[in-house]
C-alpha cells in the first residue's frame, strides 16, 4: 500500500477531533463547516489553510508549540482513497489536498515516535466525549523512528496560493455526508441498544430491589431515632412497620430472581459439591469426605440458627475457584443483606467494614453490580446478532432525501410511512454550528411534520407546537398517535441530549426507541455524537458490523452530488464575503434569504414592508439596525436583538438543505 504523510500534533486536541468524525479536512473548514469541533492546531510552516498538505515521504518536522507535552505523531493516507481531480502540487515531493479525506480501516495509519506517546494520546482522548471508540482502529496505530523521516524544504507551503472556488460545495457535501451518517449510526447503535422486553423487566426488578432497600434503610433510622416508638403510642406502629418493608424487599428479590432464572437457568450446585471440593483443599483437616459432608451440614445449621451466611460463603468461593461463577450465590447475598437489615446493628454502622460489622451496603451494591453486569455481558451479543438492513435505506442525491424500504424495524407501511416523512424533514433542517439547538429550528420542525399529518388546520394548531410556542401550559406524550410520534416528541423534547432522550423513552416506556435515537443522530450529526452512545459499535470485538457501515456508506452516499453539479453548471463559485452587523457573513443567494426571511419571521407579525426591511437589514451597523426598529416600528431593543442574531444566522450559514 502506498501512502502519503500528513504531519500532526495533540494540541488542541486535534487527534479526538479526527476520530469524533472519522474525517480530515483543510485548516479552514473547521470553523465553517457548522459541526463537530470547530478548530483545528495548524503546525506552523507544515499546514496550509486551505488544503491538507501531504508529503511522499514522512517528514521531519516541530509541531511549533513550546509545551513538553504536546505529542507528534504522523497520519499516513493510502494515495489510492484521494480524488485526483482535488489534487494540486505543491513543491517536488509536496501536494494539497482540497478536500475531506474519510477515514475507515483499510486507508490510513496514524504513526507515532513511541509506544509511550501512542498510549498517552490514548488514553487522553477516552475523556472527549465525541471521540468514538478506539478499539475498531487498534490495528491501524504503529510506532515510526525519527530516523526513517526525510528533512524536507516547508518554505513555500504556507505562502502557495490556493484557491477556494469549491468551498461552498465541499462544505455542503460534509455537512450532508455527516448528517446522514449520524441517521445510519443512529439506526445501527439504536437498534443493538433496544432492550427486549424481559431485559426492561429485569432492569425495572433491580430498580424496585434499590427502591426497597432505601425504604428499609430509612424506617431502620426513623426506629432508630424514636421515631417508630413516638409513632407507636398514637398510631400503633412500629417494628411491625419494618417488618412490613424487609417483607417487601424480600418480595421484590424474589420476582427478580424468578426473571433472572427464566433468562439465565441457575447451576444446580449440591452440598455434596460443595463437600467434595472442602476436602480436596482441606485433606489434612477434613480426613474423609464423610467428615466434609458432615461440617457443610453444621454449616447450614448455623446459618438457620444464628442468621449467618457462611454456607453462602463457601459457595460463592468455590464458583469462583472453579471458574464455575453462577448469578445465583448473589441472590443469595441480597437475602443475606436483607436478612441482617433487621438485626440490631444501627444503620449509621451498614457502610462499615470493621472486623466484626457487616458491611451492608456494600456487599448489597457489589451484589446488584454483579447481576446487572451478567445480565449485560450476556444479552448483549443476542442484539447484537440482529441482522441490520442497511441496503433497505436509499439516499437520492437528486432531491436529497432519504427512501426506506417496506418492512424496515419491523415498523407497519402507515408507521413506516410516518417515520419517512419525518427523516426527511430533519433531514432538511439539521443543526448546525455549536450550542443548543434554536427553539425557532425546532419550531419549524415540529411544524413542518405538523403540515403533513394535520392538513387542516397546519402544524402550528396541533398542540405540539402550541406548548413548545408557549400557547398552552402542559402536554402529555399519550397525545402522540402513534409509536412514531411517540418517538419523535421524545426527540424533539430532549434534541440537545442524547443521554437525556434514552432515559425519557426509558421511563416513558416507549417502544422502538430505535427511532427517536435516529431522529436525534440525524439531527445533531455523526461528529456530535456521543462515543459513549456508539461503543458497542466501535468495540474491537464488532468488526464485521463495522465493516459493513463502512462499505454502506461508500456506496450509499455519492462522492459528489447532482445539486452541486447544477450549481457547478450554473457557474456559481465562493462568494465574495459581506461585512454585516457584527461579523462577517457570506454572500449566498441574499436576496433569495432576505425574501425567505422576511416571510418566515416578518411577514404578518411586523408591519414592516419588504422593500423597507431589506432597507433597514441592509445596514452593516447593529446599532442603526435596533435603533429604527425600536423608534420607527415599536420592536423592542431586546427582541430586535434576537431578531438581528436570527437574521444573521439565517444568512450567514450557506446550507442549501
Amino acid at each position: 500500500m502506498s501512502y502519503y504523510y500528513y504531519p500532526l500534533c495533540s494540541k488542541d486536541f486535534t487527534f479526538e477531533n479526527i476520530f469524533a468524525s472519522e474525517s480530515i479536512s483543510p485548516y479552514i473548514f473547521y470553523s465553517k463547516r457548522g459541526f463537530g469541533i470547530d478548530y483545528f492546531y495548524k503546525v506552523p510552516k507544515v499546514h496550509h489553510e486551505k488544503a491538507v498538505i501531504l508529503f511522499e515521504e514522512p517528514p521531519v518536522f516541530e509541531t511549533g508549540s513550546n509545551n513538553s507535552n504536546i505529542i507528534k505523531f504522523i497520519l499516513a493516507i493510502n494515495r489510492d482513497c484521494l480524488d485526483q481531480t482535488e489534487i494540486i502540487s505543491i513543491d517536488n515531493g509536496i501536494i494539497g489536498y482540497k478536500k475531506t479525506i474519510y477515514l475507515d480501516k483499510d486507508n490510513f495509519e496514524i504513526l507515532f515516535f513511541s509506544e509511550s506517546d501512542k498510549k498517552v494520546v490514548c488514553l487522553r482522548s477516552e475523556t472527549s466525549l465525541p471521540t468514538k471508540g478506539l478499539g475498531k482502529y487498534s490495528t491501524n496505530f504503529k510506532l515510526i523512528n525519527e530516523s526513517d523521516c526525510r528533512k524536507t524544504d516547508f518554505s513555500n507551503i504556507e505562502q502557495f496560493k490556493i484557491d477556494n472556488e469549491r468551498l461552498r460545495e465541499a462544505l455542503f457535501h460534509d455537512r450532508l455526508y455527516n448528517t446522514f451518517k449520524g441517521f445510519i449510526y443512529g439506526i445501527a447503535a439504536g437498534m443493538l441498544r433496544e432492550k427486549s422486553k424481559e431485559e426492561v423487566a429485569i432492569k425495572r426488578s433491580f430498580q424496585e430491589i434499590i427502591n426497597c432497600f432505601a425504604e428499609l434503610r430509612n424506617r431502620k433510622e426513623n426506629e432508630q431515632k424514636g421515631l417508630d416508638a413516638r409513632y407507636s403510642k398514637t398510631f400503633g406502629t412500629g417494628q411491625g412497620q419494618v417488618k412490613i418493608f424487609y417483607d417487601k424487599l424480600v418480595y421484590a428479590i424474589a420476582t427478580s430472581q424468578k426473571l433472572f432464572y427464566d433468562l439465565f437457568p441457575p447451576q444446580i450446585i449440591t452440598e455434596e459439591e460443595i463437600a467434595k471440593y472442602l476436602f480436596s483443599i482441606k485433606a489434612p483437616r477434613l480426613k474423609t469426605l464423610e467428615e466434609a459432608l458432615r461440617y457443610v451440614s453444621y454449616k447450614i445449621l448455623d446459618d438457620e440458627l444464628l442468621g449467618t451466611n457462611g454456607f453462602q460463603q463457601i459457595k460463592t468461593i468455590y464458583l469462583n475457584e472453579t471458574g464455575k461463577m453462577d448469578p445465583s450465590v448473589h441472590y443469595e447475598n441480597l437475602k443475606a443483606v436483607a436478612e441482617k437489615s433487621t438485626k440490631g446493628l444501627a444503620t449509621s454502622n451498614w457502610n462499615s467494614s470493621k472486623k466484626g460489622n457487616p458491611n451492608i451496603v456494600d456487599d448489597f451494591k457489589e451484589s446488584l453490580h454483579e447481576l446487572s453486569k451478567f445480565a449485560e455481558q450476556n444479552l448483549l451479543p443476542k442484539r447484537e446478532t440482529k441482522r441490520l438492513d442497511f441496503e433497505s435505506i436509499k439516499f437520492n442525491p437528486e432531491t436529497i432525501a432519504i427512501s426506506i424500504a417496506q418492512g424496515f424495524g419491523g415498523l407497519k407501511d402507515h408507521e413506516l410511512e410516518e417515520y419517512q416523512m419525518i427523516v426527511n424533514i430533519i433531514l432538511q433542517t439539521p443543526k448546525v454550528g455549536k450550542g443548543q439547538a434554536k427553539k425557532e429550528q425546532i419550531l419549524t420542525i415540529v411544524e413542518e411534520t405538523g403540515n403533513k399529518t394535520n392538513k387542516t388546520n397546519g402544524g402550528r394548531q396541533t398542540r405540539l407546537y402550541r406548548y413548545l410556542n408557549n400557547e398552552i401550559n402542559d402536554y402529555s406524550i399519550e397525545n402522540a398517535s402513534s409509536i412514531v410520534m411517540k418517538n419523535f416528541v421524545a426527540f424533539i423534547f430532549n434534541i440537545d441530549s442524547l443521554e437525556s432522550l434514552e432515559n425519557y423513552t426509558e421511563v416513558k416506556e416507549i417502544d422502538k426507541k430505535w427511532m427517536s435515537n435516529s431522529f436525534w443522530c440525524l439531527f445533531n450529526g455523526f461528529a456530535n455524537t456521543s462515543g459513549n452512545f456508539l461503543k458497542y459499535i466501535f468495540d474491537n470485538k464488532s468488526e464485521m458490523l463495522q465493516n459493513e457501515i463502512d462499505n454502506y456508506l461508500k456506496k450509499g452516499f455519492p462522492n459528489r452530488l447532482t445539486v452541486l453539479n447544477r450549481l457547478e453548471e450554473d457557474n456559481i463559485s465562493e462568494p465574495e464575503p459581506l461585512e454585516h452587523g457584527n461579523g462577517r457573513v457570506e454572500k449566498v443567494d441574499v436576496a433569495v434569504r432576505f425574501q425567505e426571511f422576511y416571510n418566515k419571521y416578518i411577514k404578518g407579525k411586523l408591519d414592516i414592508e419588504f422593500e423597507k426591511f431589506v432597507s433597514i437589514f441592509q445596514r452593516k451597523n447593529a446599532e442603526e439596525i435596533l435603533k429604527e426598529l425600536k423608534s420607527q416600528h415599536k420592536v423592542l431593543k431586546k427582541d430586535g436583538k434576537k431578531l438581528l442574531e436570527m437574521f444573521n444566522e439565517y444568512i450567514s450559514s450557506g446550507t442549501l438543505f
